[in-house]
């Protein structure tokens, strides 16, 4: 199934189809996920944006996954922004789209 999915994505990519990750962080969402089928554009879970301005560990994955994604030319959205304090945070790791 793996191999037919990366088969799929590389056909659309030819085609210019940008392919995103959708709720990134979250179960089916992997870090393999991401290394095998090299989206243009990933989209942060929710579940990781909520309080990261009180939350290091939160606050040091989202910069880890900002910094390799921003490396390999991906494109990060941040899903669910919902405060100031979430906003700066995010801001200052060097998301843009929130």
């Amino acid at each position: 199934m793996e191999h037919l999915e990366t088969s799929v994505v590389e056909h659309l990519k030819k085609k210019r189809f940008k392919i995103v990750i959708d709720d990134f962080g979250t179960g089916f969402s992997s870090l393999k996920r991401l290394a095998e089928l090299r989206p243009d554009i990933i989209k942060i879970d929710m579940s990781l944006i909520g309080n990261v301005h009180k939350d290091w560990l939160k606050r040091h994955m989202i910069e880890a996954l900002f910094s390799a994604a921003s490396k390999s030319g991906i494109q990060v959205i941040a899903e669910g922004v919902e405060t100031t304090e979430e906003y700066e945070t995010l801001q200052k790791i060097g998301i843009e789209l929130m």
